[in-house]
């Protein structure tokens, strides 16, 4: 990829982790925008994913998005074991 475009990635990240805490905040009891910062976590390389795991467990123990999407960040390729 090329700077540019790892600028411009790095640039959407950045506004998908502010709509997405916007729409956390908005209605934590919902799981589906911590489960997406789970993702773009893993793309801004912060380290959170427990953390967006944890409050999307909380919003709906029974979701099986957030534990697929905890799973793939777990992988060695994004600095799991």
């Amino acid at each position: 990829m090329t700077d540019s475009g790892w600028a411009g990635f790095e640039q959407s990240l950045e506004q998908a982790a502010a709509d997405l805490k916007t729409a956390h905040r908005a209605r934590p009891h919902l799981p589906q925008a911590a489960t997406l910062m789970i993702k773009v976590a893993m793309g801004q390389g912060s380290g959170d994913e427990n953390r967006w795991f944890n409050a999307a467990v909380r919003a709906d123990p029974a979701d099986q998005a957030p534990w697929s999407r905890l799973a793939e960040a777990l992988r060695p390729r994004w600095g799991g074991s």
